[in-house]
């Protein structure tokens, strides 16, 4: 069950992005939604393989809450920004990069349960997350405004997560 929390409060952001994407009239068609869900299958792969197969520990329960406060911490110091599109499709490397930075809060949150679960379960559960969450953005922007206190929304889930990790 933490394992499915973790992967939808790690990628709750993907939500605002996707309303962000629909808001600055980004066209995303079924085809850069694929894109965006092959490239994190293969982001968290590769990392995720790679954590696994050097055996590396650094990954622990007191470490996994730190990175929970810190990634609280910075939700909750994220300022609006205004940001300037060039285009109004998305390329392979633009998929990339929002892969990337979209992803990476999950990556460190899915390496703490390397060791406790399948790799294919948590590498699929993650990238899923991450993209249902933009597509569901992306898709019902209409009816909701681009949330003006989201990183608030983001800093209280992640400080939850901190709790709960450490304590359960």
């Amino acid at each position: 069950m933490m394992l499915l929390i973790s992967s939808f409060v790690a990628s709750l952001d993907g939500f605002i992005i996707g309303i962000g994407l629909k808001g600055n009239r980004i066209q995303l068609t079924y085809k850069e939604f694929f894109i965006l869900f092959f490239e994190n299958i293969i982001l968290y792969s590769i990392l995720l393989f790679l954590y696994s197969f050097l055996q590396f520990q650094f990954i622990t329960n007191f470490i996994s809450t730190l990175f929970y406060l810190i990634l609280a911490f910075l939700s909750f110091r994220n300022k609006e920004e205004e940001t300037t599109i060039f285009s109004k499709k998305l390329n392979l490397l633009s998929c990339f990069f929002l892969t990337l930075s979209h992803s990476m809060d999950g990556v460190l949150v899915s390496l703490g349960f390397v060791y406790e679960y399948p790799l294919g379960i948590i590498v699929f559960l993650f990238s899923f997350m991450a993209v249902l969450l933009i597509v569901l953005g992306y898709f019902f922007a209409n009816t909701f405004s681009m949330p003006k206190k989201s990183n608030y929304i983001s800093a209280f889930l992640f400080l939850l997560l901190a709790i709960w990790n450490h304590f359960f």
